[in-house]
């Protein structure tokens, strides 16, 4: 004998999965901070569409019942959850506690285009090294915040 999902059953364990139910989170994520959950929501979720900012703080919050945006911007500013390119060159935000192994299991495959891809863009090595140089002097200065609260990006030309 077979069994059938009705179209509700269907919806309900989309929603569920998608953890945009109330019975998606742990019982546990309630008494964290904010922040504590939205980087729970990251890790659960193991990546979320991060190109469009706005739509990724609300992907985010919209998870957490209770959160805000400021919320959202305390778990990048204390480091709890980042933007990067962990798979197909494409930005995500992930929990902090995962972008390292992300990047060493999927890292080979965006690296290997990486060297044609600069060289359509006419961008030399020297100007990448000085792209590189200029980024992590723009994340040291902007402190705990990370580029989110770095309102001197200007100053750092790559001339």
């Amino acid at each position: 004998m077979s069994e059938f999902l009705s179209l509700e059953d269907v919806l309900r364990l989309r929603m569920f999965a998608l953890g945009l139910s109330d019975t998606s989170w742990p019982r546990t994520l309630e008494a964290s901070t904010c922040a504590q959950r939205i980087a729970g929501v990251a890790h659960r979720m193991l990546a979320l569409q991060g190109q469009d900012w706005r739509s990724a703080r609300w992907a985010l919050g919209s998870r957490a019942p209770g959160a805000t945006v400021a919320d959202v911007e305390a778990a990048f500013a204390e480091r709890r959850i980042v933007r990067s390119w962990p798979m197909r060159g494409t930005v995500h935000v992930v929990a902090a506690e995962d972008i390292g192994w992300m990047q060493q299991a999927a890292n080979h495959r965006v690296l290997a285009g990486a060297p044609k891809r600069r060289a359509f863009l006419g961008m030399s090595d020297a100007a990448l090294e000085r792209l590189v140089d200029t980024s992590l002097l723009a994340l040291d200065e902007s402190g705990p915040a990370g580029l989110g609260g770095f309102k001197g990006w200007s100053q750092h030309r790559l001339n």
